[in-house]
C-alpha cells in the first residue's frame, strides 16, 4: 500500500513517513469519547466530546473534563470536532503533555472548516507554548523562537464552511527552514535563526484554543497529523491528495 492509498483507506502507518508522532481522526467514531476518561461513545451530532484518541500509538489522547468546556461531535462537512470559540472561548481538547518540545524538523497536516469571521486567533493547534496554526487573523502559522514572534501567513483567504488542508513544514538545520501549504500549494516560507532553541518552554499540546490565553478556534476540526521528519514537497503533494479524497475537498 503507498502513502495516497494509506490516507484514503484511514490506514495512516508510520511506514509510510518514518516518524508519526500524533494522529487524530474524526472519521473513526470509535476514537471520541464523551467522557475525559474515554467512555461513554459518541452516537449522534452535538454529543459533547471530553476525549480524542491518538492513533498513532503514542497515547497523545487530547481530553477535556470539564463540560462547559468541551467540544461537540459535529457532522457538518463530514464528521468533525467542533469548537465554539464565540459562545465559549475556553473549548478545547488538551494532551497531558508537551510533545514537541525542542524537536526540529516535523510535518503536520490538518484538515478544518471555519464558519466565524471574528478576528480572534482560533487556533487550530498548538505544541509547546510558541508553536501553533491559526485558523484566522491573517496567520498561517506562528512561532515564537525565544521571544523573536515570526509569522507566517497563508490562511487568511480560507473560505467559510469550505474544509482545506493545511501543512506545516519545518527543517531543522543552520537555521529553521519552514514552508506552508494549503491544499497542497505552497503559500509561504520562512527562515528564522536559533533553531536549537525552539521551543525550549514547554507546554501541552492542545488543540481548539491556546494552552496558555483565550485564542479560541470556531470550527470543525476532522482531522489533524504531525510527525517528526519534514517530508519532501512531493511527499506533502502526495499525502494532500489522498486527504482530499478522503474528505472530499
Amino acid at each position: 500500500m503507498n502513502l495516497q492509498q494509506g490516507f484514503a483507506a484511514g490506514l495512516l502507518s508510520l511506514d509510510f513517513f518514518g516518524s508519526m508522532l500524533v494522529w487524530l481522526d474524526a472519521s473513526d467514531t470509535s476514537t471520541l469519547k464523551q467522557n475525559s476518561n474515554g467512555t461513554t461513545a459518541v452516537s449522534s451530532a452535538s454529543d459533547p466530546i471530553g476525549y480524542w484518541r491518538d492513533k498513532s500509538g503514542n497515547g497523545y489522547n487530547v481530553v477535556q473534563a470539564t463540560s462547559g468546556n468541551q467540544a461537540s461531535y459535529s457532522t457538518t462537512n463530514g464528521p468533525n470536532v467542533y469548537f465554539n470559540g464565540i459562545t465559549n472561548n475556553l473549548v478545547r481538547l488538551q494532551a497531558p503533555n508537551s510533545i514537541l518540545t525542542g524537536l526540529g524538523s516535523l510535518t503536520t497536516f490538518t484538515v478544518y472548516y471555519e464558519d466565524a469571521t471574528d478576528a480572534n486567533y482560533g487556533h487550530v493547534w498548538i505544541i509547546g507554548n510558541y508553536i501553533r496554526i491559526r485558523c484566522r487573523n491573517g496567520r498561517g502559522y506562528n512561532d515564537n523562537n525565544n521571544g523573536n514572534l515570526n509569522n507566517l501567513s497563508g490562511l487568511d483567504s480560507a473560505t467559510l464552511n469550505k474544509k482545506i488542508v493545511t501543512t506545516v513544514r519545518q527543517n531543522d538545520g543552520t537555521n529553521l527552514n519552514t514552508f506552508i501549504y494549503v491544499n497542497g500549494v505552497q503559500t509561504a516560507t520562512h527562515t528564522i535563526t536559533l533553531a536549537t532553541a525552539r521551543a525550549t518552554t514547554a507546554g501541552n499540546f492542545t488543540i481548539g484554543n491556546a494552552n496558555y490565553a483565550d485564542e479560541a478556534c470556531q470550527g470543525g476540526i476532522h482531522e489533524f497529523g504531525a510527525f517528526t521528519t519534514a517530508l519532501s514537497a512531493s511527499q506533502v503533494a502526495s499525502a494532500t491528495d489522498s486527504l482530499r479524497r478522503k474528505w472530499s475537498i
